[in-house]
């Protein structure tokens, strides 16, 4: 008896191992999951790079020798003065100062700044313009890269100095005193007198005496 009924446990187990079998050769073949292979990539960064700014904080005349002339006198020959705040220019940037007196322009290129990222506060002195009489009106931009990017505007009226004669005059009773000549204040080799007029319309140019 135990004999048969080991032998009904060896069949069955024989049994269930061959079925198994058969089933496992039936189930399709397991997936192979590949591993993932990495992708690096770089991607850019945006530009840190300084933006360059520039602000004009004031403009004003000046003699040629650069002090502030206050107030302007008709027939004096001055220069405009340009302060600005500039930060974050290229060391191999430029810009170009633009100053225009009634329309009458003069200009400066400049580096002045260049490759220093801290703000400066610089200056640029441009001249000549002849002062004549009447209400003037000055404007002085900063062109970057062909583009006005900080403006300023002022006007002025120039008072009009005439001679002074003290009396009683010295010199032969009943003689008079007249201004012959007088100083030419055009300084491109034209013509213009203390009153503004130029040319013919002058007064006789030369050197001034009484």
């Amino acid at each position: 008896m135990l004999v048969t009924a080991g032998r009904d446990w060896l069949q069955r187990l024989s049994t269930f191992s061959r079925a198994d079998q058969r089933r496992a050769r039936r189930r399709p073949p397991a997936r192979r999951h590949d591993r993932a292979t990495p992708i690096f990539a770089c991607q850019s960064l945006e530009d840190r790079t300084l933006l360059t700014s520039f602000a004009i904080t004031s403009a004003y005349l000046t003699s040629t020798s650069f002090n502030v002339v206050a107030p302007a006198a008709v027939g004096t020959v001055d220069n405009v003065q340009v302060n600005f705040n500039l930060q974050g220019l290229p060391s191999n940037g430029g810009y170009t100062v633009v100053v225009a007196l009634d329309g009458d322009q003069r200009q400066h290129d400049e580096t002045l700044g260049a490759g220093d990222t801290d703000t400066q506060s610089l200056f640029v002195n441009i001249g000549t313009w002849v002062i004549t009489p009447g209400q003037h009106t000055v404007q002085a931009t900063i062109d970057y890269f062909g583009n006005p990017v900080s403006t300023t505007t002022f006007n002025f009226t120039p008072v009009t100095l005439g001679p002074e004669l003290v009396a009683p005059l010295a010199g032969t009773p009943y003689k008079d005193f007249s201004i012959v000549n007088y100083n030419d204040l055009d300084p491109t080799g034209g013509t213009l007198d203390y009153t503004g007029a130029t040319g013919s319309a002058a007064y006789k140019i030369g050197r001034a005496h009484v």
